[in-house]
């Protein structure tokens, strides 16, 4: 059995504070009997087994779930299948401790395996700077407000655009019209210096409208 899945777990308790005990503990027996035959059954079929590249987008990991995610850490970091303890370590980790995959990822990329293979995640390191900031009681609500004050301004922008491009739309809407008409009397001046008849006009919108009917 290879020592990097036996010692997966325990690498990401010590990257992390630590935890309340999930109610989903008391019955751990079970739990790691559950994970076993889970990391036994997921084959990882969408993960590219020749996947041999040195640079990775953090995105590639944490748009995957569990059973992917856990195959394509081990097929990017360490360029081979999970063994059945590091699947089924990681799988409770996710599942039962709720250990953040930026933090699992971490304790992979520190373990001697992938330190041999000299994987890069490009923007993992500006990441998880953050995401520890962000644990951090004060400091973390002033970044995630900070977060949201922004969100509000692109949502702003958004609808002030939005407007414009109504505004835009009625505007050229009434030059359509402008030229109809415009159009429209030019024709009915050939017309009058055709048949000599001046009295013929191109017809009134708001004349032909149906009067309102009203109220009884």
């Amino acid at each position: 059995m290879n020592k990097t899945g036996n010692r997966l777990l325990d690498q990401v308790k010590k990257n992390i504070q630590e935890r309340p005990s999930s109610p989903l503990s008391n019955n751990s027996n079970h739990r790691s009997a559950m994970f076993d035959i889970e990391a036994l059954i997921l084959p990882g079929s969408e993960i590219d087994r020749t996947d041999n590249r040195k640079t990775y987008q953090l995105e590639e990991f944490l748009t995957l779930y569990d059973g992917e995610f856990v195959h394509f850490c081990y097929q990017a970091l360490f360029k081979r299948a999970p063994d059945k303890t590091g699947m089924s370590n990681i799988l409770k980790a996710l599942r039962v401790d709720k250990v953040p995959r930026i933090e699992i990822i971490k304790s992979l990329m520190n373990s001697d395996e992938a330190q041999q293979q000299q994987v890069i995640i490009s923007d993992f390191a500006t990441a998880h700077l953050f995401y520890r900031i962000g644990r951090v009681p004060v400091i973390g609500f002033l970044i995630r407000l900070a977060i949201g004050l922004r969100k509000i301004a692109r949502l702003q922008e958004e609808q002030e655009y939005q407007r414009g491009l109504i505004e835009a739309t009625r505007h050229d809407a009434g030059e359509v019209d402008n030229m109809i008409s415009k159009h429209q009397n030019r024709i009915a001046e050939w017309l009058a210096e055709e048949t000599g008849n001046a009295s013929w006009a191109p017809p009134d919108k708001e004349a032909n409208r149906k009067p309102n009917k009203e109220p009884k």
